[in-house]
């Protein structure tokens, strides 16, 4: 199983990307929050194996909330969630510390895809974007 929180400002989106995954097999939902500071608490409190998180919230933002989740629960894994297809912020987010980078606007596959990916020790970033 593998144990994942969702920290997204927008309720709508948190319940949608959990149902999608409530619909596959091998994933446990362990909690959700709505900033970035709440996030990070959850983070150190639940110990996912991987954090979906949002790039743009209020408290920090998931590049900072990357940053330091890094350093106080080194086993969990990020995937920054993003509305932005933008080639800078995959790189400020994997430098961070982010293993995968996923648009909001991709199918329910490429989120399974990429928690797949990154829980088994690889990176995950939409072709399109990885290409310079």
């Amino acid at each position: 199983m593998i144990r994942y929180v969702i920290i997204d400002d927008h309720k709508m989106l948190r319940q949608g990307l959990r149902r999608i995954l409530d619909d596959e097999d091998g994933f446990e939902f362990t909690g959700e929050a709505a900033d970035g500071l709440e996030g990070l608490k959850l983070i150190q409190e639940a110990r996912p194996d991987v954090a979906l998180v949002d790039i743009m919230m209020p408290g920090i933002d998931g590049i900072e909330l990357t940053r330091r989740a890094r350093d106080l629960a080194p086993g969990t894994k990020i995937i920054i969630i993003s509305m932005l297809d933008n080639r800078s912020y995959v790189e400020e987010s994997s430098r961070a510390g982010a293993r995968g980078y996923v648009v909001k606007g991709s199918g329910g596959e490429e989120l399974v895809s990429a928690i797949k990916t990154v829980e088994a020790g690889g990176q995950f970033v939409r072709p399109s974007i990885s290409r310079p």
